[in-house]
């Protein structure tokens, strides 16, 4: 069945809609094994998501669902983040998103994300360049910025300001920072040309953190990989990504890679 990229944005929206619908209750919040929340709302996206996505025929992996081994056996997957920034959901921040990316042969080859609050749309399909769409706009085609060195502008998670953001800005010799929640809206910030590095060090991100900005910050010029300088592969039995991810407009994104060596990581 022939992807229909309109389809799929349409069905994004109205799974974020239905986010900020939940978002008016107080969400009831548990917390999974691996320490971090699952609203209820997290759930309800997710099934919406999966139900809708389901008509194309190709099986979902999903942070909200249980991972299914025999996905393994398909050339081409969904993978979805529901709720990205569930914590910021939490707290009525507006910091969060929906995410769906579309793997064949284990690269990424359609990515949607759209923050709800902000009513902004980011969207690419291989190839084909990637883009973004404000409130009552047309969609524009992005691109990464050219800044480089002491002119970078580092994206940074709200919550802290660590060791690696700190050697990354003393590094580059930039005072430049722009803190955002989600991690799909902090690679989106890149393919648009707001920000231009971001940096996590850490194995807490799986595929469904990175699949669909994956191909949006790629088609935008951008570039993305491990903290070793590879790439990344999807439909693993494995799903997380055990050397961080590094994202960026692609002009210091090799000295960035020689300053968190420097730093043992």
């Amino acid at each position: 069945m022939k992807i229909d990229l309109q389809d799929i944005i349409d069905v994004v929206r109205e799974a974020g809609q239905l986010s900020l619908r939940k978002k008016k209750k107080k969400p009831r919040v548990r917390i999974k094994a691996n320490n971090t929340p699952v609203t209820e709302a997290d759930l309800a996206v997710n099934d919406f998501l999966i139900e809708r996505l389901s008509d194309y025929g190709f099986p979902t992996l999903s942070e909200e669902r249980a991972d299914r081994i025999e996905r393994l056996d398909h050339a081409t997957l969904w993978i979805i983040d529901p709720i990205d920034g569930t914590s910021h959901y939490v707290a009525k921040r507006d910091d969060f998103a929906v995410s769906v990316g579309l793997v064949k042969d284990r690269q990424p080859i359609l990515g949607v994300v759209y923050a709800p609050v902000e009513d902004v749309l980011y969207f690419s399909e291989a190839g084909q360049g990637a883009y973004r769409q404000l409130a009552g706009q047309s969609p524009e085609r992005i691109h990464v910025s050219d800044r480089r060195e002491s002119d970078s502008v580092v994206v940074m998670p709200k919550k802290h300001f660590c060791q690696v953001e700190q050697g990354l800005v003393d590094g580059l010799g930039t005072s430049a920072v722009i803190k955002r929640g989600s991690f799909v809206i902090k690679a989106c910030l890149i393919a648009e040309g707001s920000g231009d590095l971001y940096v996590n060090p850490t194995d807490e991100t799986s595929e469904w953190d990175l699949c669909a900005v994956d191909v949006i910050l790629s088609e935008a010029g951008g570039r993305l990989t491990d903290m070793d300088g590879g790439g990344f592969m999807y439909n693993k039995s494995d799903v997380k990504n055990h050397r961080g991810v590094v994202l960026s407009n692609g002009q210091e994104h090799d000295r960035v890679l020689q300053i968190l060596n420097t730093m043992g990581l």
